[in-house]
């Protein structure tokens, strides 16, 4: 009897071990699914500080009275040739490059956040989006259809964004004021 029971409780501790060992992969799994682009791992984007940092020291060579902004961060996207400026607030942002209906693509910048509501998004509020679509199907869409503003057009694509609706509670000092603010340092680089 003793044996039984000990055999059973082995048992019982190997299946709990292989639901947890299944319940990591399944995580893993999508984690890899919905993987968030970092600057550590994305091959066409660059969130990098030390860019700012260097032209603003070259600057201050060429002259004595540029200030530096040692807070500045750069986004620049290769792929599709533009690059907008975040300030300090979005250091410890979340950048993910997404398909999109209509767009060929939608860059997302997510802010960490505590608020309950993102629980299923791993606490990640996508703050600004810039939707990368092409030219000429910008060009047909009906104005009163677009859900985001434009921002440039090149000889190839049209840019917008759109903002977050509804900031999350922890937050809120985030105004759209600011986020806007980063649209009006898009610019268009060389391919």
């Amino acid at each position: 009897m003793e044996k039984m029971k000990k055999k059973i409780k082995i048992g019982g501790v190997v299946i709990v071990l292989a639901i947890i060992a299944i319940g990591v992969a399944s995580y893993l799994a999508y984690r890899e699914k919905n993987k968030i682009v970092t600057p550590e791992n994305c091959e066409t984007c660059r969130l990098d500080s030390n860019l700012a940092t260097e032209a603003s020291d070259k600057n201050k060579k060429e002259s004595p009275t540029a200030t530096q902004t040692p807070t500045d961060l750069n986004y620049s996207n290769s792929d599709y040739g533009f690059e907008v400026k975040l300030t300090e607030v979005w250091k410890d942002s979340a950048i993910e490059e997404e398909d999109s209906s209509g767009a060929i693509k939608k860059i997302v910048f997510y802010f960490r956040t505590q608020d309950k509501r993102f629980e299923s998004s791993d606490y990640l509020a996508p703050a600004l989006s810039i939707y990368i679509y092409e030219k000429s199907k910008w060009e047909q869409m009906d104005h009163d259809s677009r859900s985001s503003t434009e921002i440039i057009s090149s000889d190839q694509y049209t840019f917008s964004y759109s903002v977050w609706e509804s900031s999350p509670q922890d937050l809120e000092y985030i105004t759209e004021k600011e986020l806007a603010d980063v649209i009006d340092t898009f610019k268009l680089i060389q391919q």
